[in-house]
């Protein structure tokens, strides 16, 4: 390391930019090294403060719906590039892939797979859909009472 720095900064063969440390040089003894204990045993949080940040009124009952297709192999895609898109709040919630009838208009029943992901937070459900829109996919945040 020393022959590397040396070679590749301009200096003079005199006085090298690093050298290597003489032995009268180092220290006689080794700093010690002083671990100080916290005592956080006794502390507690404010009811005031805990109800400030989580608010009761959370409910976890939104869904994100990601997109219906036509091939169910296409859906599984879709659910992946959301999952890779925001791992850390889609990677281990299971996508809800459902069968669904729309009919056209000459009465021909077509299947449509459609993909979701439930049981989210309302904030979390808008967040990820904000994400995903931002990398250029579809999503939709709804309540969970919607039953469409």
């Amino acid at each position: 390391m020393v022959t590397l720095l040396n070679k590749y900064f301009k200096t003079s063969l005199s006085k090298p930019l690093v050298r290597i440390a003489k032995p009268s040089e180092l220290p006689k003894t080794r700093p010690k090294i002083v671990v100080a204990e916290k005592n956080i045993k006794n502390f507690r949080i404010p009811r005031k403060i805990i109800n400030n940040i989580i608010p009761n009124n959370i409910e976890e009952n939104w869904f994100i719906q990601i997109g219906a297709f036509k091939n169910r192999l296409n859906a599984h895609k879709a659910a992946r590039n959301a999952r890779n898109v925001v791992p850390e709040q889609l990677g281990n919630l299971p996508a809800s892939l459902s069968k669904i009838t729309k009919s056209s208009t000459n009465n021909n029943l077509q299947y449509l797979w459609r993909v979701r992901f439930v049981e989210l937070a309302e904030n979390q459900a808008r967040s990820v859909c904000a994400e995903l829109w931002t990398s250029g996919l579809s999503c939709i945040p709804l309540p969970s009472n919607n039953n469409s």
